[in-house]
């Protein structure tokens, strides 16, 4: 497609964005409208989703990764509008993935923090559930940021959400459990959060992102920096332009200062 038709269209299709329903297909990357929007996140209701996500017993999180009409759920998508909000936010220096409840469903919630240490609640999005397959796609978005080491391939991506689908329900749990070294014991612990560094965020605000889609992901596999094997999957989308984020840090343990 000529460039000047493809700007029209793109003006086109966003031009569309506040209406329900409507499903957009390129070459690049399948993209499914909602049929509702995302949401801002109040502090009270923030903290009951994390809480319960950490009080909750493995017995009660048995069926919080399926959905009506998905056995393990696989995707969470932001609005336009909260996508942008959330990119643009001057608190937006790192983002921030946090574990959470919702009616007895896992969610993960965003949120753009301006300090690690900080107990902000405020600034945090609950994305909704993908109802469509949503594919990777790949990564054709040149990065600004001279380096950054959050940047994925497709393939790795794709392994990771495969991992996930793959999982067996009796070990789903294990891939949120890790063994974390406090105070020269190790003690086994819950995944609360993970978080991406500056770079994410700086990428991000350069981009302009149309959505961020949060893929559940299973590296199968732990480092010392990774204990969990739980891998959130960040997909950027503008237009036909796509940026696929990973090598987050999981919280416990805990960070340092920043």
């Amino acid at each position: 497609m000529p460039s000047q038709a493809w700007a029209f269209f793109s003006s086109f299709v966003k031009s569309l964005r506040p209406f329900t329903g409507m499903y957009f297909k390129s070459n690049f990357i399948n993209v499914t409208m909602q049929n509702s929007i995302s949401t801002k996140v109040i502090q009270q209701t923030f903290a009951q989703q994390t809480n319960q996500w950490q009080n909750a017993s493995f017995n009660l999180l048995t069926d919080a990764f399926n959905q009506p009409g998905q056995l393990r759920v696989s995707a969470f998508q932001l609005s336009l509008q909260d996508t942008l909000a959330l990119v643009n936010n001057p608190e937006t220096r790192f983002l921030v993935i946090h574990m959470g409840l919702v009616v007895g469903k896992w969610y993960p919630i965003l949120q753009g923090k301006s300090s690690l240490n900080a107990n902000s609640m405020e600034n945090a999005y609950l994305p909704i559930l993908a109802k469509e397959p949503l594919a990777l796609g790949t990564n054709n978005y040149s990065p600004t940021i001279a380096y950054n080491p959050h940047i994925i391939t497709p393939a790795v991506a794709q392994e990771y959400v495969g991992n996930w689908q793959k999982t067996p329900p009796s070990q789903i749990m294990d891939v949120f459990h890790a063994p974390i070294l406090i105070n020269k014991f190790y003690k086994m612990e819950r995944l609360r959060y993970a978080y991406f560094s500056e770079e994410v965020a700086q990428e991000l605000r350069a981009m302009q992102p149309d959505h961020l889609t949060i893929f559940a992901g299973n590296a199968a596999t732990t480092t010392q920096n990774q204990p969990f094997t739980f891998r959130p999957v960040v997909l950027a989308t503008r237009d036909h332009l796509n940026m696929m984020f990973d090598l987050s840090t999981p919280v416990p343990p805990f960070p340092l200062c920043y």
